[in-house]
């Protein structure tokens, strides 16, 4: 297969679905997952303890509006003390909930990676079945079309005519040999896609059993690139690619014999 095969970011289904291609979605994550590793503040937890600070807060507000004396004092003295304590168990407990948080985060992001390669991985195979009845039908037109010119090259005496035949005979027989090696790759394309589908589904269900995943990678040699990275998957679109190209340029050399 030819290297120069450029891997588009989106791969659009026969619905009219537009599925990121393997390639894209492993890069997206890939750079996803290192910020989160360099990043230890998430927004989504920042915000959630904003919220709670905010609304002690705005609790003591109110208290002091409707409370009044002693009493107003004491609600802000119980709201400043369990500041103090939330304080203090953040402090106590952060490596736990850091821990916690990227954790949380690392799983989410590295299911999301197989969720979306699993569903493009589908579309592959689906495609390839698709791409072998395809390149059957040609073959099977390019059959009738050879026993045609074979009968008229041999019912007629024209030299011209027999040379003419002669080459759209010549064309037909490459044809069919272009479309034998795409039917073969097609069947091997669509194996190999079958075990990347079944390996990307194993490695799913490894993620969601895994309860702590950052200790995983962290004592792992290149874990996250074995779960996340294929680089034999680049190679296996481009293949995917080619077929597809080579099956439309064929199925019009063909229609203008």
């Amino acid at each position: 297969m030819k290297d120069n095969v450029v891997i588009p970011e989106v791969i659009e289904t026969k619905s009219g679905k537009k599925l990121p291609s393997i390639q894209s979605i492993e890069k997206e994550y890939s750079s996803k997952i290192a910020s989160v590793k360099k990043n230890k503040s998430y927004l989504r937890y920042i915000v959630a303890g904003g919220v709670v600070l905010g609304s002690l807060f705005l609790a003591s507000l109110v208290a002091s509006k409707i409370i009044t004396g002693a009493l107003a004092i004491g609600v802000a003295g119980l709201v400043a003390v369990l500041g103090f304590f939330g304080y203090k168990a953040i402090k106590t407990y952060d490596p736990l909930i850091q821990k916690k948080m990227q954790n949380d985060v690392m799983r989410r992001l590295i299911k999301e990676a197989q969720e979306k390669k699993i569903e493009t991985l589908s579309a592959y195979v689906n495609y390839l079945d698709d791409y072998l009845k395809e390149a059957k039908n040609l073959r099977n037109k390019v059959d009738m079309l050879l026993e045609k010119y074979r009968n008229k090259k041999n019912s007629t005496s024209d030299e011209y005519l027999i040379k003419e035949y002669d080459n759209l005979i010549k064309r037909l027989e490459e044809s069919k040999k272009a479309i034998e090696r795409i039917v073969k790759a097609s069947k091997e394309k669509k194996e190999a896609f079958e075990k990347k589908l079944q390996i990307a589904r194993e490695k799913f269900d490894f993620i969601n059993e895994t309860q702590d995943i950052v200790s995983f990678l962290q004592n792992s040699d290149n874990a996250l690139d074995k779960i996340l990275v294929d680089e034999s998957l680049n190679q296996l679109e481009k293949e995917f690619l080619e077929i597809s190209a080579t099956i439309k340029n064929l199925a019009s050399d063909i229609e203008s014999i």
